[in-house]
């Protein structure tokens, strides 16, 4: 063994690959306040306010009044309620857990496709979260808020993943993404 310790090799320009880098900084230029994401989540809290202040979320009937998505009505004309089901929260952790993903998803999604871009998506992916399901001839659904089922599209539709989905004739539903596949049961 000698005592004597390697010296290190210093690494200069010339000995790196000739030409520019083709990567991209994706988060170059995001902002850290997306204008239209901030406008939703601002939206989404006095919402929730506007639902504490009446008692919303005292009773069936009383979350029905404020706007939850209920099948039989939207069949019957209140279309209105496809969208407002999506600013209605169940509770503090399930406002600020879809807040949350509004925030992180739509920083991205408003910095990619830019804001009138991002908004016909979000609102577009609210509608589908609120459609009603093929798999449940007349069942009565009450949804006391379904703004999870918007973001859920809204980042698939984000990310651009294709999924399939088809019903059973036990009235169950499937749907499947790459790498995932879940059945839902109806209940009895």
């Amino acid at each position: 063994m000698s005592d004597e310790r390697e010296k290190p090799i210093v690494i200069t320009s010339d000995m790196l690959a000739p030409g520019t880098d083709p990567r991209v900084d994706f988060e170059r230029g995001m902002r850290i306040a997306p204008p239209l994401v901030l406008a939703l989540i601002t939206a989404n809290v006095a919402l929730f306010a506007w639902e504490l202040a009446i008692g919303a979320l005292a009773s069936r009937d009383s979350i029905v009044e404020a706007g939850a998505l209920v099948r039989d009505r939207v069949l019957a004309g209140e279309w209105w309620r496809l969208e407002s089901a999506t600013f209605l929260h169940a509770g503090w952790d399930h406002l600020l857990g879809n807040c949350l993903v509004l925030y992180v998803v739509g920083m991205a999604c408003e910095h990619a496709f830019g804001f009138v871009r991002t908004a016909i998506v979000y609102f577009t992916s609210g509608l589908a979260g609120s459609s009603p399901p093929p798999c449940r001839p007349g069942r009565r659904s009450v949804h006391r808020a379904r703004s999870s089922g918007w973001w859920r599209r809204w980042s698939w539709s984000c990310t651009a993943t294709k999924g399939a989905s088809t019903c059973g004739t036990d009235g169950s539903a499937s749907c499947s993404w790459p790498g995932r596949r879940t059945r839902f049961q109806r209940a009895s």
